[in-house]
């Protein structure tokens, strides 16, 4: 199973409606927009043929994106995820920093 970050844009508040309550049922909710699942092959394949049917693709925006094995992160002001949840382990900035403990940044930043 691989981990998927889910962003969309959707134009009509309706499909918009639909569309956030058929995720919030599969994923983690993590922004306004923006959901973290994981799922094996099949279910997400499942999940786009979904997907498809409640947008407007001529209108609305979905990306779906895989997250790496061994991601990097920064969190910035409030916790993304409830103290319940960990998805990739701890969620503090100081155990997740670019390799070399710059927080992403080099030498020519």
């Amino acid at each position: 199973m691989d981990r998927w970050v889910i962003a969309y844009d959707i134009a009509d508040p309706e499909r918009l409606r639909k569309v956030f309550h058929y995720l919030r049922r599969r994923a983690v909710h993590l922004q306004y927009s923006v959901f973290l699942a994981r799922l094996g092959a099949d279910a997400l394949g499942d999940l786009l043929a979904d997907l498809r049917l409640l947008i407007a693709e001529e209108a609305d925006d979905i990306r779906i994106y895989r997250v790496p094995s061994a991601p990097w992160w920064r969190v910035m002001g409030r916790p993304p995820l409830p103290e319940s949840i960990a998805l990739l382990g701890p969620l503090t900035p100081d155990e997740h920093q670019a390799p070399g403990g710059h927080d992403g940044e080099t030498a020519s930043d």
